[in-house]
């Protein structure tokens, strides 16, 4: 099948024989597109934007729809959309709930026609993190315009049902100039939201981004990958990390805090959301995770972390902080990973962690940025200041206090502790190794026995793809060092 024929406009057609691949192979390069398969893990190759700055790892879903799927979306929400403008007509308010449920009801009535009309592909890959912050922005602006909208139209439909109210409201009953003044008001808000809802679409679609333009034979062909991360990946001899034992555990979400789940964001549709989900015990917050022992030590901190440990030690008192060390930890989906950076005072009587979480699912982008500062104490305890929520369960010898605010301020407050105690220097990085390692330790107890999470097993899992470099370098080392002892006379 000649690539010249890929049309993302075209409509669906038969299925058609690809060239056969390896066995077990997930992706593949085939002209201009990027074949992938359900499950694939691809290389650290940008995706999405260039490949000039820091890359993320990411989750992305792929569908290929059947009318039949499109249909059962369509169907549902032109439904509830009628049933909104009825309802807000005769009883004068923007009729959302009975909207909500007409959509709920019609969607679980066509759910099993539409069960295997759409197939869903999960890929790890890797995005440029500049380009899916950009991207990020501008979906929030696309959000506000279609709530602006939203709103505008609600207004308009409210206005148009009660025209014979809102003219008495203003006297204008029988005022010619009143009358088109309030028309003149109505057609001003018919604009603005037509201009908001329009403009978001087209947004959207000018901006095509990675997409699915065809699904064959169990493949599913990807548009929208720059052409320099496709002759990288056509480059590639290995098409997946080498398989070993991997240490994961089953936390279970639902039973965590609210405040952990929202984080800094105060969105009340959000915890509407979360709240319903928590309630339900929802599927959506039950994921793996991979056990601290995988993280990957002596990564580079990457720009954005770099800039958060130069602004510290740009702080008088922490100017002579020592860097001590830099992981890294994903999760076993790859849509999260969590950056940390350890930081240590000269006496090594403080240290502190400065870490970035990720989630890159999709068009989602969440980044949070935690800071905390940890001091042993001479009886025992350790003092905890962080701009993190408490976490539960925590052992009783974990002082813990809640600081908002950045790095800075949280050791201010931190300082301030320290006063009362006396503190006690960690000679070595062994020994904070220790500390660190029985902390975990004992909070993964603490929450195994609380039901929050599962005991950890092992399961044989792709490994890291930098382990492929580090195996390619050291059978390198060892052909040239074969070749060394060969050319020696004997």
């Amino acid at each position: 099948m000649p690539d010249a024929s890929l049309n993302p406009y075209a409509p669906p057609v038969a299925a058609e024989t690809l060239a056969p691949a390896d066995p077990g192979r997930l992706w593949m390069v085939q002209g201009g597109h990027l074949l992938v398969r359900d499950g694939a893990r691809l290389p650290p190759v940008s995706l999405f934007g260039g490949d000039g700055g820091e890359l993320i790892s990411s989750q992305q879903v792929f569908a290929a729809a059947s009318g039949a799927s499109v249909l059962a979306t369509a169907v549902p929400l032109t439904v509830a959309l009628l049933v909104m403008v009825f309802v807000g007509i005769q009883s004068d308010r923007i009729a959302w709930l009975e909207g909500a449920v007409v959509f709920f009801i019609m969607s679980r009535l066509l759910r099993s026609y539409t069960a295997n009309s759409r197939a869903m592909a999960n890929v790890q890959c890797h995005v440029s993190l500049a380009a899916v912050k950009a991207s990020a922005r501008r979906d929030r602006w696309r959000g506000r315009m279609m709530l602006g909208a939203m709103i505008a139209g609600g207004i308009l439909l409210v206005t148009i049902g009660q025209i014979d109210r809102v003219f008495s409201l203003f006297g204008v009953d029988d005022d010619v100039h009143g009358e088109v003044m309030v028309l003149s008001f109505m057609t001003s808000v018919a604009v603005f939201a037509a201009l908001c809802f329009f403009g978001s679409l087209i947004w959207s679609a000018t901006e095509r981004g990675l997409r699915c333009v065809r699904h064959t034979d169990g493949w599913f062909y990807l548009a929208g990958v720059p052409a320099a991360s496709l002759m990288k990946l056509a480059a590639m001899t290995s098409t997946a990390p080498p398989m070993r034992m991997r240490k994961v555990y089953t936390l279970y979400q639902y039973r965590l805090p609210m405040g952990i789940l929202l984080g800094p964001r105060l969105n009340p549709w959000l915890m509407l959301i979360l709240a319903i989900m928590k309630a339900t015990r929802s599927a959506a917050l039950v994921r793996k995770q991979f056990h601290w022992t995988e993280a990957r030590s002596g990564v580079a901190p990457g720009a954005e972390l770099n800039e958060r440990i130069a602004k510290l030690r740009g702080h008088e008192e922490l100017a002579s902080w020592q860097l001590h060390g830099c992981h890294r930890l994903d999760s076993p989906q790859g849509e999260m990973s969590l950056l940390t950076a350890r930081l240590g005072s000269p006496d090594r009587r403080h240290f502190c962690n400065l870490t970035i979480a990720r989630i890159s699912k999709g068009r989602i982008f969440v980044e949070v940025c935690q800071a905390d500062f940890r001091t042993w104490t001479a009886d025992g305890r350790c003092l905890i200041t962080s701009n993190l929520q408490r976490l539960p369960k925590a052992p009783a010898y974990l002082d813990f206090e809640g600081k908002r605010g950045d790095a800075l301020r949280v050791w201010s407050r931190h300082r301030q502790r320290c006063e009362r105690i006396t503190p006690r220097a960690v000679e070595t990085d062994e020994e904070l190794s220790h500390l660190l390692e029985k902390e975990t330790s004992d909070h993964t107890a603490l929450l195994e026995a609380a039901g929050i999470q599962s005991p950890v097993e092992e399961v044989e899992m792709p490994g890291d793809w930098d382990e492929l470099e580090k195996a390619a370098a050291s059978d390198l080392s060892a052909a040239f060092a074969s070749a060394s002892r060969r050319q020696q006379p004997d």
